[in-house]
């Protein structure tokens, strides 16, 4: 259920017309893992702990 709602979210930024998404997310949360399957990758950590 959560894979197809983070798809459709990107399918919808892009129907809208946005060529990039971002997100930030901490490590420790399992969610990372479905963002990671959808095509977002870890650009830098920020000072709280967010993965960005």
């Amino acid at each position: 259920m959560g894979q197809m709602l983070v798809e459709a979210y990107i399918e919808a930024a892009r129907q809208a017309g946005f060529e990039t998404l971002s997100l930030h997310v901490r490590g420790d949360n399992p969610a990372w893992l479905l963002y990671e399957r959808a095509g977002f990758v870890e650009v830098g950590v920020n000072a709280r702990g967010y993965l960005h």
